[in-house]
């Protein structure tokens, strides 16, 4: 599975080539030890790292509890020190972008907020002292919100993909989360899932990133 994932890390373009890894078998897999994660990112050629705007969704109710939340702050301060050198607002450099969302929405980070990896992880790890006071989980809002509050300031000709860690527990209509992720989708803006795996609704996680190979259960950021 390694093996064949790497030959997909070369052929496919930009982020989706680092999300993949996530995602290494054809059923929904569990990450990589984050040491192989990294040397798979490092060995990617820098002709991949080029003209995608990046957006994290971050699970902020309480359901996902404070050592979740910590590893999933974590995990995205470590994806983006690999991409050192990358990012900018350049046509051919990766932005990135962060919100916050519980039954509300809360922008952290806009696309065009720092342009450089290291200011975007100083800013990260001030997230540690964050409170989860959130008592549910609105995806469809979130979606929405993304869409039109985040992505309103993607460049053109820029990939667009949002990515989501979360938890998934939500009391909406599963076809109310899918009709708002395929409205996303249909405006060109791929998304991902990264959930936890001993809890976790699937339903969810499939309605929002519309394909098995865009999700990934993991305890171990």
């Amino acid at each position: 599975l390694l093996e064949e994932s790497l030959l997909l890390l070369f052929t496919m373009n930009q982020l989706t080539t680092i999300l993949l890894v996530l995602t290494a078998s054809t059923a929904f897999g569990k990450l990589f030890t984050f040491n192989n994660f990294q040397q798979i990112i490092s060995s990617c050629p820098d002709d991949q790292w080029k003209g995608t705007d990046l957006v994290w969704a971050m699970d902020g109710s309480a359901s996902v509890g404070l050592a979740r939340y910590l590893s999933g702050v974590d995990f995205m301060k470590a994806v983006t020190l690999n991409f050192k050198g990358h990012i900018g607002d350049g046509a051919d450099q990766t932005r990135m972008a962060l919100y916050e969302f519980d039954e509300s929405q809360y922008t952290m980070l806009a696309l065009d907020s720092y342009k450089t990896a290291d200011e975007i992880a100083n800013y990260l790890e001030t997230m540690r002292n964050k409170d989860q006071n959130g008592t549910k989980n609105d995806f469809v809002d979130a979606i929405k919100y993304a869409q039109e509050k985040l992505f309103n300031k993607a460049r053109a000709g820029a990939k667009k993909v949002l990515v989501f860690v979360a938890d998934g527990w939500t009391d909406e209509e599963q076809a109310d989360i899918k009709t708002a992720a395929d409205a996303a989708r249909a405006a060109g803006i791929e998304i991902w899932f990264i959930g936890y795996e001993t809890d976790i609704s699937g339903r969810t996680a499939m309605s929002v990133a519309g394909d098995k190979n865009r999700v990934t259960y993991t305890d171990v950021f």
